[in-house]
């Protein structure tokens, strides 16, 4: 490993695979969109610009975040409101298949160092209670929302059972407006994916009108 590669690259890389892991498992439903698919991801140690990490790492987010928003905006146009419902159930799956692990340390000294989009690993109940704090951790662990140095997320409030926070910007949107689609149409599938990795824990998502998002037991 490049002794310039810290574990928040290995982090932040994680978060890219799982967004091309969901882009493709849509793809696969809706066939004829291979363009909007990338291949392979390789170990990052292997794959990255030693020379300007932050730079790849940043190309590699708007990448993956342009493609996705094609991809479902294209099958919109093509099927219609149908499509989003299909489209949800997928994300829901999606979720399920990377559920919150109880008993698991979170953040950037977290990162597994190698990441295989071939691979699906189907979790057993690990045990363990997962309150709203630790879940949202596990989130902030999956879900890509730009660079670390960005900062999207803002906790407002929380306790034992409870977090609840607010996005100080919204870096999807622009991605979508580009190809003509609506962020809402990616707020609808990531609020599925976010469900399905709750779906043991006893813990309930909610999107308030204003943006704010919170998780409660």
């Amino acid at each position: 490993m490049s002794s310039m590669l810290g574990p928040v690259h290995f982090w932040l890389y994680k978060k890219i695979v799982l967004q091309e892991d969901l882009t493709r498992k849509i793809a696969e439903r809706f066939p004829g969109h291979e363009k909007d698919v990338c291949g392979r991801m390789l170990p990052l140690q292997e794959i990255i610009d030693e020379a300007n990490i932050h730079g790849w790492l940043q190309n590699r987010i708007c990448d993956a975040e342009s493609r996705y928003a094609h991809l479902v905006t294209e099958i919109l146009k093509e099927k219609g409101e149908a499509a989003l419902e299909e489209m949800e159930k997928i994300a829901y799956h999606f979720g399920q298949q990377n559920r919150i692990r109880a008993n698991v340390s979170r953040g950037p000294f977290s990162a597994m160092e190698t990441v295989d989009l071939a691979t699906e690993e189907s979790w057993e109940e690990d045990g363990g209670e997962i309150g709203a704090k630790d879940a949202y951790l596990a989130l902030e662990d999956a879900l890509l929302n730009g660079m670390p140095c960005d900062r999207v997320n803002q906790v407002v409030e929380e306790d034992d059972t409870f977090v609840r926070w607010e996005q100080t910007m919204d870096l999807h949107r622009d991605f979508w407006t580009r190809v003509g689609g609506d962020s809402v149409v990616y707020d609808r599938i990531r609020g599925q994916v976010i469900r399905g990795m709750l779906d043991h824990t006893g813990l309930t998502y909610t999107r308030e009108a204003d943006g704010t998002e919170c998780l409660s037991r």
